[in-house]
């Protein structure tokens, strides 16, 4: 008899499991949309523009940009190959600066044209348009 009783506990705890496993949500498995982080091919640039410009990092869409407090229009930010993404933080590996979305900035580099993406890793999303800005370094402010 406590053979039984036991195998019958056991059976419906295996059967609990299994039905909690099917129906429970994991909201870390849920699927997200990241941002959109075109970046050059390491080694693809040989003269890198010296301008500098300040501004605002911001998203929007999925897309980041940096508005200039001084001008209606912002940039597609296409960033070096020593640039990481996480999340909404962008650290330069050279130099250990870090930035977020929706912090001021001031970005090295220079206004690039679209014949530039044939330096890209990956095909522009078509969602973000331009003009656009190619960030060599970050600034400290």
């Amino acid at each position: 008899m406590w053979l039984r009783l036991s195998s019958s506990v056991i059976q419906i705890i295996l059967l609990l499991l299994i039905i909690s496993g099917c129906t429970a949500s994991n909201p870390t498995s849920q699927p997200t949309v990241g941002l959109v982080f075109p970046q050059v091919r390491p080694k693809s640039i040989g003269q890198v523009p010296q301008a500098i410009a300040s501004g605002e990092l911001i998203i929007r869409g999925n897309c980041l940009r940096l508005e200039p407090a001084n001008n209606q229009v912002s940039y597609l930010i296409i960033w070096n190959d020593q640039f990481r993404l996480e999340k909404t933080t962008i650290s330069d590996l050279k130099t250990a600066q870090q930035v977020v979305g929706g912090s001021e900035v001031r970005l090295g580099g220079g206004e690039v044209q679209p014949e530039f993406f044939t330096h890209l890793m990956a095909p522009l999303n078509n969602a973000c348009s331009g003009p656009y800005w190619f960030a060599t370094e970050i600034n400290p402010n």
